[in-house]
């Protein structure tokens, strides 16, 4: 039997992850919620990298990510930008961070798929 092949999907563009309420968004451009299914986005992981680790959680028919929010759940030695020091043997860890965001779908690419 032949292996399937996998589909490698293209992570969402950062550019479209913003820190805006889902109103002002929506305001911005003029459309309504109606027009939109709102869906929320959360994991907890070790990374360098929280925006980039976010897209890779987005589903491909999005259009914007809303409320995006970071918080860092690491109690560190020393902490810089996105990684840390840690306090028992002094090595290198990508910081323990929570992010969050609110995915609006348009509602024409849930018809689409159907």
């Amino acid at each position: 039997m032949p292996k399937k092949k996998q589909l490698q999907l293209k992570p969402f563009p950062t550019s479209r992850i913003l820190t805006v309420s889902a109103d002002s968004y929506m305001q911005s451009t003029g459309k309504a919620p109606t027009e939109y299914k709102m869906v929320g986005v959360h994991y907890i992981e070790r990374t360098d990298r929280p925006v980039e680790s976010l897209a890779q959680h987005v589903p491909t028919e999005a259009e914007v990510v809303v409320d995006y929010t970071l918080n860092i759940m690491q109690h560190t030695y020393q902490y810089t930008t996105y990684g840390s020091l840690c306090s028992e043997n002094k090595h290198w860890v990508p910081a323990l961070v929570a992010v969050d965001g609110t995915v609006l779908i348009p509602r024409e690419a849930n018809k689409k798929r159907k």
